[in-house]
């Protein structure tokens, strides 16, 4: 059974940290070498716009509820 922790707004960059992403100056997830992190859709996302965030911390779905829905099912 897949483990889940849910954080709360005010400790997204604390949980980024942990998980050696970052935030840039204009809120976008950033790997160690400061390269925005791209969601499963493609796209840059913005620490903000995190759902969900999937497979071995990884892949960063946004908080849409058809993305997620999209992403839980294509895991399984």
């Amino acid at each position: 059974m897949p483990q889940e922790i849910v954080f709360e707004e005010e400790r997204r960059e604390y949980v980024l940290d942990a998980l050696n992403r970052g935030v840039d100056d204009e809120g976008f997830v950033v790997d160690s070498e400061g390269e925005r992190v791209l969601a499963t859709d493609g796209e840059p996302i913005k620490a903000e716009d995190i759902g969900y965030i999937g497979h071995g911390s990884t892949d960063f779905v946004r908080d849409d509820i058809s993305q997620i829905r999209e992403y839980l099912h294509e895991s399984d």
